[in-house]
Parts: C-alpha cells; structure tokens; sequence
C-alpha cells in the first residue's frame, strides 16, 4: 500500500485502499475531533463528491461514520471542492469533506477541510 494520508486528505484506489469502511471510519474520526474541539457540540459537516462511480459509495459511507458519533451532516452532492469549501465557511459548518476528482484515475481522495481552511 502506498501512502495514503496527505497534507489535506486521504487518497487511494476506490475499493481497494480506500474502501467504504475506511471511509466510515474516517467519517467517526473527523466528527469525534471536531465534538471534542468544539466543546462536545454536535458538529456540522458538508460533504461534497464527483461524478466518479465511486463518489456516492465514499460519500456515503464517510456520511454514515460522521451521524453515527452524533455529527449533524449535510449533502451537498456533486460540486467541485472549492465550492464545498466555500459553502462550508458561509453557513459556519465545522468541516467539509470531498470526494474529488482532481486526482487521476483510479485514484480517489477524500479531502478535508475546516473552520476557514479551505481545500487544495
């Protein structure tokens, strides 16, 4: 396996390193964070994805992860990651999440973001 974490995300073959569990458990991981650094509040997270098959498997799992810790999430669908990011950082969401297509095929990410960070 090659490496998988980056500077803002997770990348990897979709059902091979970046399977639908991965990408649940990434889900519980980013939500835990967020609850604990904003004083155990419920936090809200926008997830965006592309139009790759693979986009709604990731996002829903990532989706199924973060609601099963008590994150409030909100699909936004497919957009580009720019305008995940913006959408976060206007209506206050704590974090958003990618799945994006700025990579090649195979490959899929999940990119992350928060507060006023935005995506590469």
């Amino acid at each position: 396996m090659s490496r998988m974490f980056g500077t803002d995300g997770v990348r990897g073959v979709a059902n091979k390193e970046l399977t639908a569990e991965m990408a649940m458990q990434l889900g519980q991981a980013g939500a835990y964070v967020l609850s604990k650094d904003n004083g155990g509040k419920r936090p809200v997270i926008m997830v965006g994805c592309d139009t790759r098959l693979s986009g709604d498997m990731l996002a829903n799992a990532l989706m199924a992860g973060a609601c099963s810790v008590g994150a409030n999430v909100i699909y936004l669908g497919v957009l580009p990651t720019p305008a995940v990011a913006y959408l976060a950082k206007t209506h206050h969401a704590g974090s958003h999440a990618h799945a994006c297509g700025g990579d090649a095929a195979p490959f899929n990410a999940r990119r992350f973001g928060r507060g006023d960070f935005g995506v590469a």
